[in-house]
């Protein structure tokens, strides 16, 4: 939508064309807050502009493109001075500090809002811009923007010349991806350990954080026994694996069964590393688990200080603030990534695999399809909140999770998210997203379920209800305690196959494909993680009704 008027400041107001402006505003439903800041930035800036102005009349045009809203205005004059540029903030009185005091705190409040006005002059044209709105979905359309330019990237560049595209791939795309990844990463554990330490130093309800925890770990069981039943149902529906495939079997997954053969997986050990050796190492290895018991040891242990704790109370506040800003900051690159990311995977990826085992593909995407409508049940049966608004918001964090690929690196965006869009507070996500991003995997449970069948199938083992217990209950099993390596659900593939009586070589079937397929499995895992928390969150009041309720 654009709207164009014309200002001649002999024979007009500024306040009729404040006015005029003010209720095309109102028309197009921008929210009132918005208008009476673009009113102020209106008001300022005619005023400064007539004050430099040659010519008699200036050019108003308003424009509304993809949720952002913006009022241009353009004419001769002298250019605006830097210092001169008004801010269009609606400023506080401050007539009770000094100049100087008055002064930080302006510089503040623009650093924190903005500015709401930009003016450049060029060849005697001065171009002024006043934001009066941005779009709510702009985060999701730049990365809908940078995920399809990825793959036109890569479609293109691997048309014109291999050898340019693996050169590209190798020497941009992925260290690019790997930068950005190892950044969030480096960032992750830190950002746990304060988000966790400062909620639980803050709260002094304790037997609410025991009931909630309780409620999330049931609803993380719950939906992933869902899971494995769905992946069950639908290898009956339709089973897969061809007997052909057995000839696909190769030594390309040797070192995956080395692995395998050396890895133990016991929920005894879990549990017992839970416990740090000492305090460095759970930051340095990024293990999860350990960073959460050091930070409800620590916030625990703050709230025994009494009145004396409340300056680290304060500090933990501080320093959790300090990274949330500094995520936002890294986050900011996060287009250019996937951008990269998706152009890496298109260069790089088989096609002669991606069609040899097409079908184990489809059923594992079915069955994520499947899931994302069993939590659009659960929502309104819990929580009486809307699936498609849940859906709505939380979508940018879908998109990055696929491109990304780690639930480790997505989960600060993902608790930005829960915190902003969502309404899940404070005390709640930053305690559940990180607990359930490694312990609850809806889509490992999927993908171990269906790939074991898919074998099965293929190497004509016969598939009993005993048996389909036995491998719903380790599959769960290794779901959780999974090893923090790359690859690790493709391991936990290649120890089950033998229990089978199949070569753990046989996962070199999956393993051409299986990096495509991580990145579906890794939406439905950060996904069924938020609708979780959000079930728990409600049902003990941790939840911002009025935030949930923002467009």
């Amino acid at each position: 939508m654009k709207y164009v008027l014309y200002f001649d400041s002999k024979q007009e107001e500024v306040a009729r064309v404040r006015e005029k402006l003010k209720l095309l505003l109102e028309l197009w439903k921008i929210r009132e807050n918005d208008i009476e800041q673009a009113d102020h930035a209106l008001d300022q800036l005619l005023n400064k502009l007539v004050e430099v102005s040659t010519e008699d009349r200036l050019k108003i045009e308003v424009h509304k493109l993809f949720g952002d809203c913006v009022i241009r205005i353009s004419g001769r004059g002298t250019p605006i001075k830097e210092e001169d540029i008004p801010t269009g903030i609606i400023m506080p009185e401050l007539s009770e500090v000094d100049s100087e005091q008055e002064s930080i705190i302006r510089s503040i409040i623009i650093k924190s809002y903005g500015r709401k006005i930009s003016v450049h002059n060029k060849k005697g044209l001065n171009v002024a811009s006043i934001l009066v709105e941005t779009s709510k979905q702009r985060a999701l359309r730049r990365t809908l923007v940078a995920l399809l330019g990825g793959i036109l990237f890569g479609i293109v560049i691997r048309s014109i010349n291999d050898s340019w595209a693996m050169f590209a791939a190798n020497n941009f795309c992925e260290p690019v991806y790997t930068m950005f990844l190892d950044a969030i990463k480096m960032l992750a554990a830190p950002l746990v350990f304060f988000s966790i330490a400062a909620a639980f130093a803050s709260n002094n309800d304790i037997r609410s954080m025991g009931k909630f925890s309780l409620k999330m770990m049931g609803a993380f069981a719950l939906t992933s026994f869902i899971a494995i039943g769905v992946a069950i149902l639908c290898f009956f529906i339709h089973p897969i694996g061809d007997p052909v495939l057995a000839n696909m079997v190769s030594d390309s997954a040797s070192a995956l069964t080395g692995t395998a053969e050396t890895t133990t997986i016991s929920i005894k050990n879990m549990i017992i590393n839970i416990i740090p050796v000492d305090l460095f190492s759970p930051f340095l290895k990024s293990d999860m688990l350990q960073v959460m018991f050091l930070a409800i040891l620590t916030g625990f242990g703050v709230t025994k200080l009494g009145p004396s704790g409340v300056p680290v109370n304060h500090a933990l506040d501080l320093l959790n603030e300090l990274f949330l800003k500094i995520i936002k900051l890294v986050i900011k690159f996060m287009p250019l990534s996937i951008f990269c990311a998706m152009a890496n995977m298109i260069i790089k990826t088989d096609t002669a695999s991606l069609l040899s085992v097409g079908q184990w593909m489809l059923a594992t995407v079915a069955c994520y399809a499947f899931m994302l409508v069993v939590y659009a049940v659960m929502i309104p049966a819990f929580t009486r909140l809307s699936p498609f608004t849940f859906y709505k918001k939380y979508a940018p964090v879908m998109l990055n999770a696929f491109v990304i690929c780690s639930g480790n690196a997505v989960m600060p965006f993902n608790m930005e998210i829960c915190r902003t869009k969502l309404g899940i507070l404070p005390k709640a996500y930053s305690f559940a997203i990180p607990f359930g991003t490694v312990m609850n995997k809806n889509g490992g449970c999927i993908v171990l379920m269906i790939s074991t069948l898919f074998m099965a199938h293929i190497f004509g083992v016969p598939i009993d209800t005993g048996m389909l217990v036995s491998l719903a209950v380790m599959n769960y099993i290794l779901s959780i305690a999974a090893p923090a390596i790359p690859g690790s659900l493709l391991i936990c593939i290649a120890m089950i196959l033998p229990m089978m009586g199949i070569s753990a070589n046989a996962i070199s079937i999956i393993m051409g494909i299986y990096a495509l397929d991580a990145m579906v499995q890794t939406v439905l895992n950060v996904t069924g993680t938020a609708v979780c928390t959000m079930i728990a969150a409600k049902s003990e009041n941790m939840f911002d009704m009025k935030i949930w309720n923002e467009e």
